[in-house]
Formats: structure tokens, C-alpha cells, sequence
């Protein structure tokens, strides 16, 4: 068990001196004028505005009201970390009250305020840049509560969350995790990136295990579990893969699966599969100068009619027109 009590008293001493204070004012005024353009502000790390590591660490200012009267979001996978006191974390139609120990994984995008009364409350989020949490979350794909999540969020395959809280169990190992991997961040020994990623992994299997435990899912672990995995598998091989494989490999009737996917996600499979497939066409779009007729082949369609259909049905536009479309968005950021 490490001892952070050093770590937390240097970063509020940093907090207040001269150049911290003139960053935090730069970044407060930017913040502004987000507010005034678009009724939120983007939330970049202070000093790393590129957030270009596997992973960061930052220490939430607990002098900081903003999030008490205005929303912000951010572009990048952020896990909130009580560790010690408690705090608000106000969204558009409710608020949540966190404790000590409880942790919180937000969906990335997601308008939450997070705010604390007391000058003594401890809080540290975890930052994690999506272009790097790909090759972080191929590893994760298993069976837990962590990694549904997360496909249903990045492909919007179900109505998905703003959040994943788990709340603090005494006899878990996931606070002594959490509190190795801040250890390992502000000392920066050796491979302290390559050990925190690896811990980040392990991290997330304690979060399911806990979360499992707290909404009373025990005796439903293996159904829900092997749901995971069909899911994982789906997303894998997406522009393949047919029930009637997906039925074979994990030994269900085919018509009894299609059933349970229904039942789980509230829509069929092939809207499943189109959905996923469409997310990875835009994504393509975006980010290549491949085809439009390259993109239909790589997601899947062997008749280019379909693909046509099916994206504007998504997207409300051709893909030459969405990708016009995204071209100038940029231009004109």
C-alpha cells in the first residue's frame, strides 16, 4: 500500500504558485469565450493541451467553482477518482454525488460540471486520449461490464451511458490499484508509462468485477459474460462475420441468439452489424483519401447500392456529400 499524502501536498503547493496560477487564468479565459460562443467549454489538460501520452494524471483544482454554474466536456476518456471527501458531478438533467473511493468512467463528449465545497476533498482524473485508447482497449476486450461499455459507446450499438460508476467496496483491490498507479505517475521511475498501462488494464478488470457486486449481477455472470463476448467478437470481425458463425462458434441456436440480442440491446442483429459497419465508414471517410467504393468493400458491402442506402439512412447524406461536408467543418475550425 503506497503513501500519497507527499504526492497530494507537492501538487497543491504547484497548484499556487505564480505559473500555475497564470496558466489556470489563460485556460479560464479561453474557457470563456467557449462558453459565450457555445454554451460549454473543452476541457484540455493544463501544460498538454495535445493530451499526447498513453495516459495522464492531473489533480482537480479544488478551489475551482466553475463547475458548479457552467457544463464542459471533453474529447478524450476521462476516469474520475475520489480519493478523499466527496463532490458533484452535475449533468443537463440530474446530478450524481460521489464519495471516497468511488471512481467514475464518463463517456467521452458527455456535458457534466464536476465541483467540490471543501478545500480538503482529493480528486484525481485519469485521462486517456482516445487515438491511444485503441491499442489500451484491445487488450481490455473481455468478458466485463468495462468493455461492453465501451463498445456500445464507440460504436452506438444501444442507448449508452454518460457514465460507469462504481462505488467503493472495502474489500476491494481497485483504490490500492488506483492508488499505485498515481504513485507510479508522479515519481516516474523506470517504464512507469508501460507499467501504468498494464495496471490501467487490470484496473478496469477490478471495475467490473465491483461493479457486478454492487448491482447484484452475481448469480447472471455467465449469461451476461458470454453476451460480452459475442459482442467483442462482433466488433472484431464486423465486416465479416454472420450469426450464423457468431451461433456456431459460441454454441447457441441461431434463432435463440438473434432473440437475446434483441432482448439485450433492443435491436435486431443485422441493425447491429450496419450500425457498426457505418460508424467504420464515416471513420474512413474522415480520416483516409480512400474510395468511397474502397470504404464500402473494407466495412463489409459487396454491392455498393446497399452501402449508398444504408449510409444515408445513418448519416442523412451520400458519403461524397458527408465527406464534403466534414472537409469544410475543418476548414472553418
Amino acid at each position: 500500500m503506497v503513501e500519497l499524502r507527499e504526492i497530494v501536498e507537492k501538487l497543491k503547493s504547484l497548484q499556487e504558485e505564480p505559473q500555475s496560477q497564470k496558466q489556470f487564468k489563460a485556460y479560464k479565459n479561453r474557457a470563456l469565450r467557449e462558453l459565450k460562443e457555445k454554451g460549454y467549454y473543452t476541457i484540455a489538460p493544463l501544460g498538454n493541451e495535445d493530451l499526447s501520452g498513453p495516459i495522464e494524471l492531473s489533480m482537480h483544482p479544488a478551489e475551482s467553482k466553475m463547475g458548479i454554474q457552467y457544463f464542459h466536456n471533453h474529447d478524450y476518456f476521462e476516469m474520475v477518482y475520489l480519493y478523499r471527501g466527496s463532490c458533484i458531478n452535475r449533468f443537463p438533467q440530474y446530478t450524481i454525488t460521489l464519495s471516497q473511493g468511488d471512481v467514475m468512467l464518463l463517456n467521452p463528449m458527455t456535458l457534466h460540471g464536476l465541483y467540490t465545497d471543501s478545500s480538503d476533498t482529493i480528486i484525481f482524473n485519469f485521462l486517456i486520449p482516445k487515438k491511444r485508447f485503441h491499442s489500451i482497449f484491445t487488450s481490455l476486450m473481455s468478458d466485463n461490464c468495462v468493455s461492453n461499455f465501451i463498445v456500445n459507446l464507440m460504436y452506438q450499438i444501444d442507448t449508452v451511458s454518460d457514465y460507469l460508476i462504481i462505488n467503493h467496496q472495502p474489500e476491494s483491490h481497485l483504490n490500492i490499484l488506483l492508488d499505485q498507479m498515481i504513485w507510479e505517475f508522479f515519481n516516474k521511475n523506470q517504464d512507469f508509462y508501460f507499467i501504468m498501462q498494464k495496471m490501467l488494464e487490470l484496473c478496469f478488470a477490478y471495475m467490473s468485477r465491483d461493479y457486478w457486486k454492487q448491482e447484484g449481477f452475481t448469480d447472471m455472470l455467465p449469461n451476461t459474460m458470454q453476451l460480452s463476448s459475442i459482442i467483442t467478437y462482433i466488433y472484431k470481425h464486423y465486416n465479416k462475420v454472420t450469426l450464423k458463425e457468431i451461433s456456431y462458434l459460441f454454441g447457441y441456436n441461431e434463432k435463440y441468439l438473434s432473440r437475446l440480442i434483441r432482448q439485450k440491446f433492443g435491436i435486431s442483429y443485422q441493425t447491429m452489424i450496419k450500425k457498426i459497419r457505418m460508424k467504420q465508414a464515416e471513420s474512413l471517410l474522415t480520416k483516409t483519401n480512400m474510395s468511397v467504393d474502397e470504404i464500402a468493400a473494407a466495412v463489409g458491402y459487396t454491392n455498393i447500392t446497399s452501402f449508398y442506402k444504408f449510409f444515408q439512412e445513418e448519416f442523412n447524406k451520400t458519403p461524397s456529400e458527408y465527406r464534403k461536408h466534414m472537409i469544410h467543418c475543418n476548414i472553418n475550425q
